[in-house]
């Protein structure tokens, strides 16, 4: 049976914390997953309790015993590089939003910025 390193109060605390607050998903599954390893749930329980492969938790309470909290998280995948930056997003949307139903406007608006 594999179950994670007995946990210490601030390390359950912090646990719960992204469990209950963190605005990734997949980070709060596999804090899940951690607090309840630590109770002593199997491996089988967890991939129940999740739907997920038996394989798939495995490997989260391995990313955990290794990275920590960073094993919570999703590994950086490569990609295209942005077009645009936060703050032209941020204008991106205040476009669309004040053209909603007007997609051709937006658009317009947008190239005359040059962010499209």
């Amino acid at each position: 049976m594999k179950f994670v390193t007995p946990l210490n109060e601030a390390t359950r605390k912090q646990l719960y914390t992204i469990y209950h607050d963190d605005v990734s998903f997949k980070r709060r599954l596999r804090a899940h997953a951690v607090l309840l390893s630590d109770r002593r749930y199997s491996i089988d329980q967890l991939a129940d309790i999740f739907d997920a492969d038996r394989d798939t938790v495995s490997i989260w309470l391995t990313n955990w015993e290794e990275h920590a909290y960073d094993g919570l998280s999703d590994a950086a995948r490569p990609g295209r590089p942005r077009r645009t930056s936060a703050q032209e997003d941020a204008m991106i949307l205040r476009t669309v939003d004040t053209h909603p139903q007007q997609s051709r406007t937006a658009l317009s608006a947008l190239k005359k910025k040059r962010l499209l």
